[in-house]
């Protein structure tokens, strides 16, 4: 059994990644957190461009799993 994650940080990650893997990262980041949990990305990272699968909390990249 997987662990889920109450935080996951990936700062300034993303940002490397083509459009398509950013989604596809986002997807396995949001399957190991937890209801609710929280990812802090950098804050050049837009997830909203990316998923809707997640809820901004703060502008500086900080979601919470939707």
């Amino acid at each position: 059994e997987k662990s889920h994650y109450n935080i996951i940080f990936c700062r300034n990650t993303l940002i490397y990644f083509s459009k398509e893997m950013q989604y596809r990262m986002s997807e396995n980041l949001r399957y190991q957190l937890k209801d609710k949990g929280y990812l802090f990305c950098g804050p050049s990272e837009n997830l909203e461009l990316i998923s809707d699968k997640f809820k901004i909390i703060d502008p500086k990249g900080i979601y919470m799993k939707a």
